[in-house]
């Protein structure tokens, strides 16, 4: 049998992968998401949106370019 989850608990599952860095995660990880989650809940969408704009382009920046 499978075992059923709910969007919220995979979104934080994910959450916690992401993390870590994709390495596996224990509850503590998962505990951790799932306050990150929350907390971030009640920030507006738009803040939301121009961290991950900022997160995205940090990212980018320190990726070495291909030619």
């Amino acid at each position: 049998m499978f075992k059923k989850s709910s969007p919220t608990v995979a979104a934080v599952r994910k959450e916690a992968k992401r993390s870590t860095g994709g390495e596996p995660t224990t509850p503590g990880d998962n505990q951790a998401a799932a306050q990150r989650k929350a907390l971030l809940h009640e920030v507006p969408v738009d803040i939301r949106q121009q961290g991950r704009r900022e997160a995205t382009q940090d990212s980018a920046a320190d990726r070495p370019r291909s030619n």
